[in-house]
């Protein structure tokens, strides 16, 4: 059986709700990479970048202004784990 290492903690994102410009903060235990993906709250996939992080507190910058206004969910995925993490965020 393997136990599921939790590579990411202490995600926020900010300022929430966004004029589409905002920064994603979070702790990484290692080096890796992810894909970041910005999904519609119907599951829609509207953006998608590949992200470098480090071991330690990393700040990544997103820009995305020509988003409707609404709510979408930004979801991190790592090729190895999967899903790493998701978290909301509204378009104003």
């Amino acid at each position: 059986m393997m136990v599921e290492e939790i590579l990411i903690s202490n995600l926020s994102l900010f300022p929430n709700p966004s004029m589409g410009v905002f920064k994603l903060r979070l702790d990484s235990k290692m080096k890796t990479s992810f894909e970041l993906e910005i999904l519609s709250s119907t599951g829609q996939v509207l953006y998608v970048s590949s992200e470098e992080i480090s071991e330690g507190l990393n700040e990544i910058s997103i820009n995305q202004p020509d988003l409707s206004n609404g709510l979408y969910l930004i979801k991190l995925k790592n090729s190895e784990t999967g899903v790493l993490e998701t978290i909301h965020f509204m378009k104003k």
